[in-house]
């Protein structure tokens, strides 16, 4: 057989099984995989919505438990430093205040957040985190210089 039978036989072959699969995609055929795709994206999005809504509302359950671990700690501290001398009681008085102040903002801005869909809400949540452990690390310093200050000399 010549090379040009050959490559005429293979490109008949080529377009044959190439346009007949495409002769079987009727409009009725592909209206119904549009239908199908339709069907699995709104399904898609519902559960993605689902486990959206599912997650802002733990983590608003979680944050509400900080702020009253936050309270705790900050009544505990205003508890402490009535043990303390006048000027370091006044000192460590103003930081509890406003880390007080700082813990109920952070609940104001968690209570006053509106949807605004997943993307604003994972970078909402980033930056709340980051914001809340910077909250936590003071409290805990705060509570560790009181530690200090009340031991006693040597």
């Amino acid at each position: 057989m010549k090379p040009v039978a050959i490559l005429n036989g293979a490109i008949l072959a080529f377009t044959l099984f190439g346009v007949l699969p495409a002769c079987n995609n009727t409009p009725e055929k592909k209206l119904e995989e549009s239908k199908k795709d339709v069907t699995e994206a709104k399904a898609d999005l519902k559960k993605e919505e689902a486990e959206y809504a599912a997650d802002m509302e733990k983590y608003r359950a979680d944050m509400d438990a900080r702020f009253t671990e936050n309270q705790t700690r900050i009544d505990e501290l205003n508890r402490d430093i009535e043990k303390e001398k006048k000027k370091i009681r006044e000192e460590n008085r103003k930081r509890i205040e406003e880390l007080e102040k700082k813990n109920k903002d952070l609940r104001r801005r968690m209570d006053e957040y509106k949807d605004e869909g997943n993307a604003k809400w994972r970078s909402f949540k980033e930056e709340f985190n980051h914001d809340m452990d910077e909250l936590g690390k003071a409290l805990k310093d705060l509570g560790n210089n009181n530690v200090k200050d009340k031991k006693p000399a040597h």
